[in-house]
């Protein structure tokens, strides 16, 4: 089980980026209720009345307070604008940190780090958890800048400004080496029978993950950024009636959050 850094973090979030932190429901609010009734009786609806506020003034917070939520784990704006519990709130933050985790685990090849079937003999709850915590440890250095709603023909457009963190090149050569030393390791029987007997894969697992936690870890702090980049969102009303922002506006964000 040869250990190799992958070569673009991004290559990897490209697999499944539809549906990750942005793909969830919004939760049907009264005033979501509202627009939807409207909708049936009038051809133009006024999305400006949506959660409040007069001429779409509350869709830049909106957008600022679904990226808080996701990717800082802040709820506060989130409930302000949107009729749901904290325990849902925190939910998709912690499903959106657990997205993130398995991005990091396959990137690095951290195979202790993400629970297969029932019959999955290399999983590691302390391992997972120290994962999902980095994670937050790493998003919590997100940086973004989204501005008030723009009113465009019939829909309204919100500019958010991404830094893109550029995280993996901090660490690169010093995981590569590890990863050099490591499989030295293996091949010189430090693992015991790495890779045929399962207490010994397990063990070396463990360990290997460990160490690339703990190097990712201690770069946390020395986090810096890319040149910022200027996204558009529309805010759209899908096929239930409801207003938000796309699946595919969302991926797009998150295709500039980490390099």
């Amino acid at each position: 089980m040869k250990k190799k850094l992958a070569l673009l973090l991004v290559l990897v979030m490209a697999v499944s980026m539809l549906g990750a932190c942005g793909g969830k429901d919004e939760p049907e609010t009264e005033t979501q209720t509202e627009a939807q009734t409207d909708a049936e009786t009038a051809e133009d609806e006024d999305l400006s009345n949506l959660f409040g506020g007069d001429e779409g003034s509350n869709y830049g917070p909106y957008v600022q307070s679904l990226l808080d939520l996701d990717y800082k784990g802040i709820t506060d704006t989130y409930l302000e604008l949107v009729d749901d519990t904290k325990e849902n709130a925190e939910s998709f933050y912690d499903q959106c940190m657990e997205y993130w985790a398995y991005i990091l685990a396959n990137n690095y090849q951290l195979a202790v780090a993400v629970q297969g079937d029932e019959t999955d003999t290399l999983y590691d709850e302390g391992v997972h958890d120290a994962l999902v915590q980095l994670t937050k440890d790493i998003f919590s250095h997100v940086k973004y800048e989204v501005a008030d709603a723009v009113k465009t023909g019939d829909y309204y457009t919100v500019e958010v400004t991404l830094y893109p963190m550029l995280f993996t090149e901090l660490t690169k050569a010093e995981i590569t080496a590890y990863q050099d030393e490591f499989n030295a390791a293996t091949k010189a029987g430090e693992y015991g029978a790495y890779g045929e007997d399962e207490a010994d894969t397990l063990a070396g697992e463990i360990a290997y993950a460990n160490r690339v936690i703990e190097i990712l870890s201690a770069s946390t702090s020395k986090i810096d950024y890319d040149a910022p980049v200027s996204k558009i969102v529309k805010i759209t009303k899908d096929e239930m009636g409801y207003y938000g922002i796309s699946d595919q506006d969302y991926a797009d964000l998150e295709n500039y959050l980490l390099y």
